[in-house]
């Protein structure tokens, strides 16, 4: 079948074939044409062909139920786009130059989104930086979410793009339509600390709330990977001033969000930083229920979804003052992680004394006895002997000691392993 004209200028703009572009603009093929997005593939000759569009309904739809292909097939909408957005999403400068030397336009996005849009999301600091010498409007929202281009530097050389950016004087606090979500937002919940850090000292609002309520530091304990970048990322944000106690809808802390992840790392920075330890959410939980959560996840083996050691949360909690587990309701505790005793451990050993009741041992459920006979033949023996000495001290400690068990204890020139005794250190505080 036969290629129409703007079908062949579509491919050579794809392909960077600059002096077949400029053959098609000399014969008189506008620079601002609008040219739909078809499949193409090459023939055995090596010639482009449109690809059949049962062929490609087949690919685009495989794995689809019947009802999926119908919907799909009712939804499906035509793209469309523009020599200078293709050319601009694939960085082919020298074809970029000579269209805007030929008056393309700069702003021009009859598909929802402008040339810029696609330089910045494509990584093009080159084709960033033509395009803003052309005159493109950095503050351009695309028609569908409202994002400007300086809420897609989060790929390839985000650094850069958004330097340029801020140079030309985009809006640095614009937020999104529904989401409502500002740049920071975006750089906080991936984790680029260094973008952060411009961010915030151009005079991004530390404390910019989305639709949800959730501020940038809220979304870095969200979307936290457990890791260095997010880590600094949080450290960042508080150092600009973000508020740790700022609450969302929900009414929950970004300790709460970090607690759920059972990153521990950031739970400490948190509560260092002054964090509110028993704060309550909507639904009357505090940080250590999340840390409860996130063990009963990690019981589970839920590979990738728990970005810490959740036992080190609990104890970091309890060191800091958080509230312990009401004994009358352990037994919900036992249901849900049972199969995760580094953090029973924690929790059983905060108690200065407790008894171990029938209905606790009735709550765990068979496969976690199974597997972990020798913990619980240990902990069904609780109190029915007296606390050792040495427990015992522990907890008088403790409990003189309260929220500032942490900081004091730390800095006590005691023997090391005394000291991780005191302060609950999953697998060496013992099962007293």
């Amino acid at each position: 079948m036969d290629l129409s004209v703007r079908d062949r200028f579509y491919r050579v703009l794809e392909k960077d074939k600059i002096e077949d572009v400029k053959r098609f603009i000399e014969i008189g093929v506008n620079v601002n044409a609008v040219l739909e997005v078809k499949p193409f593939t090459q023939n055995a000759e090596g010639e482009d062909v449109l690809v059949p569009w049962q062929d490609y309904i087949k690919n685009e739809t495989k794995g689809l139920s019947v009802r999926q292909i119908r919907i799909w097939s009712m939804t499906f909408v035509k793209e469309y786009t523009t020599p200078l957005y293709i050319t601009a999403s694939k960085g082919y400068i020298e074809c970029m130059r000579h269209l805007l030397d030929r008056r393309a336009d700069v702003n021009y996005s009859p598909n929802g989104w402008s040339p810029l849009h696609a330089a910045v999301e494509g990584g093009h600091v080159d084709a960033v930086q033509l395009l803003i010498n052309h005159g493109a409007d950095v503050d351009l929202e695309t028609e569908d979410t409202g994002k400007t281009a300086l809420h897609m530097c989060c790929g390839k050389d985000y650094l850069k793009i958004a330097k340029l950016l801020l140079r030309r004087g985009t809006n640095i606090n614009a937020k999104t339509y529904e989401a409502e979500e500002t740049p920071l937002h975006v750089a906080a919940q991936n984790g680029l600390f260094d973008l952060v850090d411009l961010l915030l000292e151009k005079g991004a609002d530390p404390n910019a709330t989305n639709n949800e309520g959730d501020t940038p530091l809220a979304l870095a304990c969200t979307c936290t990977e457990g890791d260095s970048y997010y880590h600094n990322t949080v450290e960042k944000l508080i150092q600009w001033g973000a508020d740790v106690n700022l609450k969302d809808k929900e009414k929950k802390l970004a300790l709460h969000m970090a607690a759920r992840k059972g990153d521990h790392r950031l739970v400490e920075i948190l509560v260092r930083k002054g964090s509110e330890i028993n704060a309550r959410d909507y639904f009357l939980k505090t940080p250590l229920f999340d840390a409860v959560a996130a063990s009963e996840i990690a019981g589970m083996g839920a590979e990738g979804v728990v970005k810490g050691k959740p036992e080190k949360c609990v104890q970091i909690l309890l060191n800091f003052g958080a509230w312990r587990i009401f004994p009358e309701i352990f037994h919900r505790v036992l249901v849900m992680c049972a199969s995760y005793p580094p953090t029973i451990e924690v929790l059983i050993n905060a108690y200065p004394r407790v008894k171990v009741p029938g209905l606790w041992m009735e709550s765990i459920p068979k496969e976690a006895l199974v597997k972990f006979r020798d913990f619980y033949q240990a902990f069904e023996t609780l109190g029915s002997s007296p606390g050792s000495l040495q427990h015992l001290a522990r907890s008088c400690l403790r409990d003189l000691l309260g929220r500032r068990c942490h900081t004091v204890i730390s800095q006590l020139i005691i023997a090391p392993r005394l000291k991780r005794y005191v302060l609950l250190e999953p697998g060496e505080a013992g099962l007293h």
